[in-house]
């Protein structure tokens, strides 16, 4: 039988004697962390946030016709960044229960 030698003899552990290595400071991110329920990002692609478009639009609207504005330009301004067609048609659901509403009330 032929012995051979060990070539990892003499070497040391390298589990247990590893070097000390300081740790990187590692730079603050929490302002890069998603938030999906106060500032989604799919809301915040032009220079305003869409809830802020909607809250100026549909100020002087009354409630129904608030409601549907507001779904309406959500489902548009999204779109791209979100669902793709299905947000327009959503949308233009909307835009086709608005119209009702208003062909209905004589507006």
């Amino acid at each position: 039988m032929i012995k051979l030698k060990n070539p990892f003899s003499g070497l040391k552990d390298p589990f247990t004697d590893l070097p000390e290595v300081p740790m990187p400071k590692v730079p603050n991110i929490e302002h890069l962390k998603l938030d999906n329920v106060n500032h989604p990002p799919h809301y915040k692609q032009g220079k305003i946030e869409t809830i802020d478009v909607i809250m100026d639009v549909t100020k002087q609207l009354p409630g129904d016709q608030g409601y549907l504005v507001g779904n309406i330009i959500k489902y548009v301004s999204r779109y791209q960044y979100k669902n793709g067609v299905e947000d327009l048609k959503k949308a233009k659901w909307y835009l086709d229960r608005l119209i009702e509403e208003d062909e209905k009330a004589g507006r």
